[in-house]
This record gives structure tokens, C-alpha cells and sequence, in this order.
């Protein structure tokens, strides 16, 4: 036992190595006036470090890990959201069924298959989830841009179009959606404005080459959808199906994951959250949506003291949460029958949103960031010591789980994203033959 910066320490020599490794790493100008929380523990089995465990911070886009288990464990992975759709006479419907999936190509599928023609109306009804379509923690910035679309259980393209540049042209792909282009020049620097709820976007000053300007968000992306289907469409209720409607369902929520967690995508995680609600809870409301999400980490062991849910996807700064919450929650579900499903949503070392990070280490996880605010949450397998390991003796390579957020922080996130790059590839050069015991805490 001993104190160090005034910690308990309580240590294996490699564990001891670790904690103060770590606690170096941490020692860092860009986090002197940051909030830090991290958790290093064994998969069931011993804590590693705890630095701030229990401090509530916002995760980001880490807080889809709450989003997926919540899915994984009131859905299940083989759950299929349906599209269903049915033509009377010059009379079709379009029941959206929560699939956040959805292509212009596939809505295209399911006109030819019911044979709409010019002139045949439409009537899509978008109201399993409610009536709720913005979150009341998400920024104008976000909603403007694709990263924040109005949430719908009728929706095409994840809620957003791609703005590309081309000769001169501005347009959006892969359709205008009915979303006009206002053009004007200049010389200063680039500029794409669309008010949220606007079928306008403004594009001031010069273009550069053919390139990917930005996203935008669909004012409304059910009524994008429906028009795809028949450009005479209305919103409504649709009866009930007939027995020869046709049913659409191309994605299990397994698939969905993987676009949700890998690649982080923000229409996924809400609408997969809303579709829990209405499905396995009161409604499809926010409020119910998370009230469900709180009975799950109720059911995980987690007290309500160690978050405060707001969103699905992590863009609310309402969000907060524990890394000791989040590393038990990850534990818990890797646990239970659904944990491989899981495993295989994050994102690994050089793909999805770990592209250009801890390449060449055994890593999974699910990164987040926001202004300020920079999270990554996961699974690391340390390289084992060949050189220690005779001949003959069995490779136990024991699997370490993490979490480590940073908030408020000067400057923007490259170099605390660094630092936590540099703590993961600490804990991947545990030795693998050492069991563990102990833990190195700081003070809370």
C-alpha cells in the first residue's frame, strides 16, 4: 500500500505501472482545466484504475452504447422494422414502421412493385413514434447540417442529403428531395445555410472543385420519402393492412447496430430508441423512450445517481453519465446472450469512426465528440508477452474494458483524443500471463 498525489493505492507490480502510466498521460496542459473521468477494469474481473469513476460526464456519441443495449435487450438483433404498403384503386399507403435504412432505391422497389402511376395518390402515415420529431437538447447548428434530422418512423437517406459541389453546380445527392438551391457569389469563404424546417439552402461565395460541401438534414424526411413513392402524397392515417400488403424489411436491428455504433450514425440511435419505446414501452416518445432506458440500467445494477438521459445519439450536452456506468453496462450486456451482436457493432481499430486510430492494437470501441467534449468507450485485448510465455504454456489473453471522458477542455479535440489513444495503447501492453488484484483509485 501506498499514497500517491494522495490516492489509496493498492497494487500488483504491473498494475502500478499502469496507474501511474496513466496518471502521466493524464498530467497533460491540454487537460488542466478539463473534467476527466476513466475506468479501466478486467472483464469480469478486477478494477485496474478509477480516476473520477463516479463524476457524471456528457458522453457524446458514447451514449449510443446505452442506445444499442437498450435495443438489443427490448428488440433483439433479429427484430425487423417493416415498411408496409398497399395500393386500392388509384389509392396507395405508405405505413412507415421505424426503419432508419431506407434508400431511394428501395422506395423506388416499392413503387414499381405496386405499380403506382401518375396520377394515383399516396397517404403515408408516419405516427408509430409519435408526434415528437426534434429533441429539445439538440443545437441549431446540428439540426441545420445532417447531423441532427427530424426523427420519424417514415424516413430515406438516414434523414439527410449530401451536398456536392461540381463545374460551377451545386446539387444534393442522391435526389433535391424538393429542397431548392439558392446560389449566390463572392469571394469569402464558402458558405451553406439552410434555416431548420427550410426547403431552401443557401450557398454564398466561390466553389471549389467537384467535392462533398457538407450535409443537410430533410425538413421533412417522411414527406421526402412518400414523394419518392407518388409526388401526389399526403400525410394520414392509413387503415388497417390488408393480407396482401407489401411488407418491406430488409435490415434486422444487428445491421442496424453496425451503422449505429461503427459509423455513429445519429438518425439510427434515435430512431432505434423510439422504436423501443414503442414497441417495449408507453409510447414512442422521448419521455417514454427513456423512461425505458432507465429501467434497462436499473435492471443492469446502474443507480440512477450515475446519469441523466436526454437523446439517444449523445448530440444533447443533457446527457451524462459515469465511465464507471458505462464500463458496467458494456460489461453487463457482453455477458449475456446478445453480448456478441454487440461486440461485433464497434467499431474496430482503423474502421468507422477509429479509421485513423490505434491502428495495429486489438481494440473495439464507440468514440464521441462534441465541442469540448471528447469520450471513447470499449474493449482492449493486450498483445501477449511471447518472450515470457515458455513453450507449451497455454495464451490466456484477458480482455480489459475502458472508458475515458474528457469535458471542457481548451483548444479543440486532436490532443485529447491523443491522450486517450495513448492510455488505450498503455493498457494494451498489460502482460498477459500477470492476474491481477487491487486497484489504483484517485480521489472522486
Amino acid at each position: 500500500m501506498l499514497n500517491i498525489l494522495g490516492a489509496l493505492v493498492l497494487f500488483t507490480p504491473q498494475q502500478a505501472d499502469l496507474g501511474q502510466d496513466i496518471l502521466r498521460i493524464l498530467d497533460d496542459p491540454a487537460l488542466s482545466r478539463a473534467s476527466v473521468g476513466v475506468f479501466v477494469k478486467e472483464l469480469d474481473g478486477a478494477v485496474l484504475f478509477d480516476r473520477n469513476a463516479d463524476k457524471r460526464l456528457i458522453p457524446a456519441s458514447v451514449m449510443k452504447l446505452v442506445t444499442s443495449v437498450l435495443a438489443l435487450e427490448t428488440l433483439g438483433p433479429s427484430y425487423r422494422p417493416k415498411t408496409t404498403a398497399w395500393k386500392m384503386g388509384k389509392k396507395a399507403f405508405l405505413v412507415g414502421g421505424a426503419d432508419p435504412g431506407l434508400t431511394v432505391e428501395e422506395l423506388l422497389g416499392i413503387r414499381r412493385r405496386l405499380g403506382i402511376a401518375r396520377g394515383d395518390t399516396l397517404v403515408f402515415d408516419d405516427g408509430l413514434l409519435g408526434s415528437d420529431r426534434i429533441n429539445l437538447g439538440w443545437e441549431y447548428g446540428d439540426m441545420m447540417r445532417g447531423d441532427a434530422a427530424p426523427v420519424s418512423a417514415l424516413t430515406v437517406n438516414y434523414g439527410e442529403a449530401v451536398v456536392v459541389a461540381e463545374k460551377g453546380r451545386v446539387f444534393l445527392e442522391p435526389r433535391n428531395f424538393g429542397i431548392q438551391i439558392l446560389r449566390r457569389s463572392g469571394q469569402g469563404e464558402l458558405v451553406l445555410h439552410r434555416d431548420f424546417g427550410s426547403w431552401m439552402l443557401k450557398v454564398k461565395n466561390q466553389l471549389p472543385g467537384t467535392r462533398r460541401l457538407g450535409s443537410v438534414s430533410l425538413p421533412d424526411p417522411a414527406l421526402c420519402a412518400a414523394k419518392i413513392v407518388s409526388s401526389s402524397a399526403r400525410r394520414g392515417k392509413a387503415p388497417g393492412p390488408p393480407a396482401n400488403a407489401l411488407v418491406h424489411s430488409p435490415r434486422d436491428v444487428a445491421e442496424i447496430l453496425h451503422e449505429t455504433m461503427r459509423n455513429s450514425n445519429n438518425h439510427c440511435a434515435e430512431t432505434l430508441l423510439r422504436l423501443c419505446g414503442a414497441v417495449g414501452g408507453e409510447s414512442g416518445s422521448w419521455d417514454d423512450s427513456l423512461a425505458l432506458a432507465e429501467k434497462l440500467l436499473s435492471k443492469a445494477g446502474i443507480s440512477p445517481e450515475a446519469y441523466r438521459l436526454s437523446d439517444g445519439c449523445g448530440l444533447s450536452r443533457f446527457n451524462e453519465i459515469t465511465s464507471r456506468a458505462l464500463v458496467h453496462l458494456l460489461e453487463w450486456e457482453l455477458l449475456r446472450k446478445h453480448g456478441p451482436i454487440l461486440e461485433a457493432s464497434l467499431a474496430k481499430s482503423g474502421e468507422g469512426t477509429l479509421r485513423n486510430r490505434l491502428l495495429g492494437l486489438d481494440v473495439l470501441a464507440k468514440t464521441g465528440t462534441l465541442s469540448g467534449v471528447c469520450g471513447i468507450v470499449g474493449i482492449a485485448t493486450p498483445a501477449p508477452d511471447m518472450e515470457k510465455l515458455g513453450a507449451g504454456v497455454p495464451m490466456q489473453r484477458k480482455r480489459v474494458l475502458f472508458a475515458i471522458l474528457f469535458n471542457h477542455y481548451a483548444g479543440k479535440a486532436a490532443r485529447p483524443r491523443e491522450l486517450q489513444d495513448a492510455i488505450i495503447e498503455r493498457i494494451c501492453r498489460l502482460p498477459e500471463h500477470s492476474p491481477a488484484r487491487g486497484t489504483l483509485t484517485q480521489p472522486r
